[in-house]
């Protein structure tokens, strides 16, 4: 052994006795920050992107399937009106026990089955052989998905200290937005392909339109794969008094972040911080162990005296900004079709876009009634391909996305999260009122994607959410809030389903000021002016 070498060992040595001698007692955020920031937060950054935006494939993909399997399931504007929204039921129905079995079991015991579960639901999904049979399917699958799609925001935050665990968010949220370009990008490569094979045990023909719900399912189910190798949260953990498992967690994720440190993760104790000595949830854990009452006193906690106000405006928030963004999501494509049709007729044409769909009911009206009385009875005229033009918008609005999260990560460490929810909800809120008067149509489509920008609040309310909750009810919160979005997502499509035509003037004026409520609202979420990051150095 060379000199060189001898003096590398002893040194080592010297470093190893060091970390005996300073091994320290600290809190759990202080444990956190020193496991550091490397690989494993990157990785489980990106799958926890990926996963958000499997519920988006699966409520939201099922728009592409409407126009090209009408004829093989002999589809109603009523059927697809119950097709757009039972996802989101399932989803309802499922949040309330899926946030309390996540905050008693486990955020990772939770979320793996499932994805899976809701998988095979998408598989069972693309061989429906009629209207009733996919619909139950549909809403199997967002029963299911309800377990990912709000406790993997938990999962993430768990990972982080406070000083980075907004940014962290929304650079998942980044992530979101660029995986959102898989469901566009993807029915352009698959719905206009003349793919078409029998099954003969289900004795259907195997169109294009079956495999793309099948490939909106397939990231549940790798995502569910990788999930697997994960551990569970370590705050999860440390919650239910495993400390020996936390800082096994914790060991792991040092070495992985920092494969050449020979002196080790120095944590040896890990105390409880101001959120665990003020958390009245560990009570239920020696109340019964009946589940139904331990779900109750659960639920009577989350909405007790002190979280009862926070949870009152979250909910109102999610739901306004779902029943909005989703309910309006859901025509986009209908809508800037309109304005492009519009503009090729009528270059020099001035109109609103409200009196553009006036212009269109009026001349399209008998031509609508005698379509649809063909298609009650034979059919005719379905269509199993798509209009380029249709993918091409869709694809602009998740690039404007994945744009917005990429700033929002950029700067959430650096101001707070009401200035950000300020800029997006009233900005918003004016394009949406703006649609009233502009009569230029081009001008028009870009105000109107403007407007479909409000969905990058919601995950800087779930954000705000994680912070505002103690690890044992979390789960809960965020699953709830949730629901009321979700619950807000299908009223929004059918009121807007039905006011759009008649009442277009007063269909985007009521969501805009619905926006500017929600402004308003976030003003009174606790500790949303704090600036999380003021001496954070993390880079992403």
């Amino acid at each position: 052994m060379t000199s060189d070498q001898q003096k590398n060992v002893m040194d080592q040595q010297q470093q190893v006795q060091q970390h005996q001698n300073h091994q320290e007692v600290v809190d759990f955020d202080e444990a956190l920050e020193r496991v550091g920031f490397g690989k494993f937060n990157y990785i489980l950054i990106v799958l926890a992107g990926v996963l958000i935006t499997t519920t988006t494939f699966e409520t939201i993909g099922i728009s592409f399937v409407f126009p090209v399997a009408e004829c093989d399931l002999s589809l109603t504007t009523q059927n697809k009106g119950v097709l757009s929204g039972i996802t989101s039921i399932g989803i309802i129905i499922s949040s309330h026990f899926w946030g309390f079995l996540a905050d008693q079991r486990g955020r990772k015991t939770v979320i793996v089955p499932t994805l899976i579960l809701s998988f095979l639901a998408s598989f069972m999904s693309s061989l429906a052989s009629n209207f009733t049979t996919l619909v139950i399917c549909r809403f199997i699958c967002g029963f299911f998905i309800a377990g990912s799609s709000a406790t993997i925001f938990a999962y993430l935050g768990e990972f982080h200290s406070s000083k980075v665990r907004s940014k962290v968010f929304m650079a998942a949220s980044f992530i979101y937005g660029l995986a959102s370009n898989y469901m566009p990008v993807l029915g352009f490569l698959i719905l206009n392909r003349p793919i078409h094979f029998h099954v003969p045990i289900f004795n259907i023909i195997y169109k294009p339109w079956r495999f793309y719900l099948l490939m909106c399912g397939l990231p549940s189910l790798l995502c569910a794969i990788i999930l697997f190798f994960f551990p569970e949260s370590p705050k999860f953990k440390f919650s239910k008094g495993d400390e020996e498992a936390t800082l096994n967690i914790l060991k792991k994720i040092h070495r992985i972040n920092n494969p050449k440190d020979v002196v080790g993760y120095n944590v040896t104790k890990v105390v409880e911080d101001v959120e665990f000595i003020d958390n009245d949830s560990r009570e239920i854990n020696n109340v019964s162990e009946n589940p139904i009452l331990m779900l109750w006193k659960q639920t009577c906690l989350l909405f007790s005296n002190k979280n009862a106000k926070n949870m009152v405006i979250l909910c109102l928030m999610q739901c306004g900004l779902f029943g909005s963004c989703h309910g309006l999501y859901m025509f986009f494509p209908e809508i800037v079709d309109k304005l492009a049709t519009f503009s090729n007729q009528y270059p020099d044409g001035r109109k609103t876009i409200c009196e553009i769909f006036k212009v269109e009911d009026t001349t399209m009206t008998n031509a609508t009634k005698y379509s649809t009385v063909i298609s009650h009875n034979v059919n005719v005229g379905c269509s199993e391909t798509f209009e380029i033009e249709t993918f091409f918008h869709s694809l602009i609005l998740e690039i404007l996305y994945m744009v917005g999260f990429l700033l929002i990560t950029f700067i959430i460490n650096r101001t707070s999260k009401l200035s950000i929810l300020w800029v997006i909800l009233f900005g918003c809120s004016f394009s949406g009122f703006a649609t009233l008067f502009v009569k230029i149509p081009l001008l028009s489509v870009y105000i109107y994607v403007i407007f479909m920008l409000l969905f990058l609040s919601v995950n800087v309310v779930n954000a705000a959410t994680v912070d505002l909750f103690p690890t044992n009810l979390r789960g809960m919160a965020i699953n709830i809030s949730m629901m009321f979005g979700r619950i807000g997502s299908v009223m929004g499509t059918n009121i807007i389903g039905f006011t759009l035509d008649n009442y277009c003037s007063v269909t985007f004026a009521v969501s805009a000021s619905i926006m500017s409520a929600c402004g308003v609202l976030a003003f009174f979420i606790p500790n949303i002016r704090k600036i999380d990051g003021k001496n954070d150095k993390t880079k992403l």
